[in-house]
């Protein structure tokens, strides 16, 4: 309702990479995010959340340590924007060291049990074939689910289930605001609700595939 849809298509009339699609109505960020996934083409995926920033230059970094480490997943930091305006580096890679080369993606298990690692898909860079892997295989599910909240956790679990390597940037390169209204800090009882429901939904697939969601 805020005439986005036409600037995105202004923008793909000027550059002819940029693809819209369009759902006509509104299927929840699950189903819209694999969607995009299966039209992309490139050989990485990068996430970015509508109310949030990328800085400049980290998809040219992270682009060259995917290829100069072979790793399938390139994590990097986040400086995040509270209700009041003060920034802060994000504890969405806590603890978790920087390296230049790829390590063990079965680590990451481990690093989301012991709480150094925080289960999303922004601030990655992800190997687009393994990304596109896991967005057929999950469709259907996202067809039948309008799910908005901890879809990211949905996909993350299957992304790194099926990784092999990743790697670790020391750069802030996504800015992450909670002062915009996003659905992750939406408040009230309808709010609430689908929070709940989706969260049930969510861990409810991850347990089925065997996994402590």
């Amino acid at each position: 309702t805020d005439g986005s849809l036409a600037i995105l298509k202004s923008y793909a009339q000027k550059y002819p990479r940029i693809k819209v699609l369009e759902n006509g109505q509104n299927r929840g960020l699950l189903f819209t995010r694999i969607r995009a996934t299966l039209a992309a083409e490139g050989e990485y995926i990068l996430c970015l959340d509508a109310d949030d920033e990328l800085f400049p230059n980290i998809a040219e970094k992270a682009l060259a340590a995917a290829k100069g480490t072979g790793a399938d997943i390139v994590f990097f930091q986040v400086e995040e924007i509270k209700k009041d305006g003060k920034r802060s580096l994000a504890r969405w890679l806590c603890n978790v060291p920087t390296t230049g080369t790829a390590r063990n993606a079965a680590e990451i298990r481990r690093l989301l049990k012991r709480r150094r690692l925080v289960g999303i898909l922004c601030s990655r860079l992800w190997r687009g074939d393994l990304f596109r892997t896991v967005a057929r295989e999950q469709l259907d599910f996202a067809s039948q689910n309008r799910i908005v909240y901890e879809e990211d956790v949905f996909l993350f679990h299957f992304l790194t289930k099926k990784a092999a390597t990743y790697a670790v940037l020391p750069d802030i390169g996504y800015r992450y605001y909670r002062i915009h209204g996003g659905v992750t800090v939406q408040e009230g009882a309808e709010a609430r609700r689908k929070k709940q429901s989706d969260k049930k939904i969510v861990r409810k697939a991850i347990a089925a595939d065997g996994a402590k969601p």
